[in-house]
């Protein structure tokens, strides 16, 4: 793992060393550093309790014009949720993928695209999705958001069929 950091350009200093060198000694993983590298670097394969659930249709968005729409609004639709930043590398990645997806399906009748925007200020996001000309919706959480989007990780991604079950789940989830 550390030669692969160092591939990428990353200095990884004395301390962080030692903890990916010893991340599965049991002295190191009862630590907080040592636990986060390890959930970091060794994520849970497990498959995730929420899949097969009932999506919870709970909670606001704000839409690019600052319309305030309820996730309830959604019920009996197909859903693509997808949370992400413009600070996530990982994200900014698949971003092309989801508006080549969204590009095919997006006439489709009762399935809504709902990317989730997490970073503090949306008119950066805004701003990102513009100028890389993805057309999907873009939208910004209000308030406490469905305790089906609670997530570890970015970015997350979730089908909802419209019978408000979560059939896909990628992701880390609490």
């Amino acid at each position: 793992m550390e030669k692969g950091i160092k591939k990428l350009g990353y200095n990884v200093g004395h301390s962080w060393n030692f903890v990916f060198h010893r991340m599965d000694y049991p002295h190191c993983r009862n630590n907080p550093i040592g636990d986060f590298v390890h959930r970091l670097f060794n994520p849970d394969t497990d498959k995730n309790e929420k899949a097969n659930h009932g999506f919870i249709y709970q909670g606001q968005l704000k839409d690019r014009n600052g319309k305030l729409i309820d996730l309830k609004d959604y019920k009996g639709k197909t859903l693509f949720i997808n949370l992400w930043a413009t600070w996530c590398a990982p994200c900014r990645a698949e971003m092309p993928h989801i508006a080549s997806l969204y590009e095919k399906v997006k006439d489709q009748e009762n399935l809504e695209f709902l990317m989730l925007a997490l970073d503090d200020d949306f008119n950066k996001s805004e701003k990102y999705v513009d100028a890389e000309g993805f057309g999907f919706p873009v939208f910004q959480a209000i308030g406490r958001i469905s305790p089906s989007l609670h997530s570890q990780s970015i970015p997350t991604t979730l089908v909802v069929n419209k019978e408000g079950k979560i059939v896909f789940l990628q992701g880390r989830h609490e």
